[in-house]
């Protein structure tokens, strides 16, 4: 066996070396959420459900996104920093798409007592 053949043999592969004793990996907290998800039975959105959520970003498709207890919803037509009412249409293994819900306006009877009646003036003759 050459120098260079020793060597190479004490290296060792990279997946076959054998970790050392006591060696944890790093988590992230990512990791962590979905870990304390899985014990406490699943994801904390159902679909069909309605949401009251912050927008918080964009993501690079051009929609906005939430986060529930964690978990990440992207919302079609949102915009970073409004806080809107959405309901979820789909949940998938790491994260969900919801639809924007339309703010009521005020009812006509009360639009009508908010805002000053319009001045009459005569007709041109």
């Amino acid at each position: 066996m050459s120098d260079h053949d020793r060597r190479r043999s004490q290296r060792g592969s990279f997946y076959g070396d054998k970790r050392p004793e006591g060696y944890q990996p790093r988590r992230s907290r990512r990791d962590e959420e979905a870990q304390k998800r899985t014990e406490e039975g699943g994801k904390p959105v159902e679909a069909g459900k309605e949401y009251k959520v912050r927008i918080i970003d964009r993501s690079e498709r051009g929609e906005g996104v939430a986060r529930i207890e964690g978990f990440i919803v992207f919302v079609r037509g949102a915009k970073p920093g409004e806080e809107v009412r959405i309901k979820v249409t789909n949940v998938g293994a790491r994260a969900a798409t919801g639809e924007l819900i339309p703010e009521v306006a005020a009812a006509p009877a009360e639009a009508a007592k908010t805002e000053p009646a319009p001045a009459e003036t005569p007709a041109p003759q």
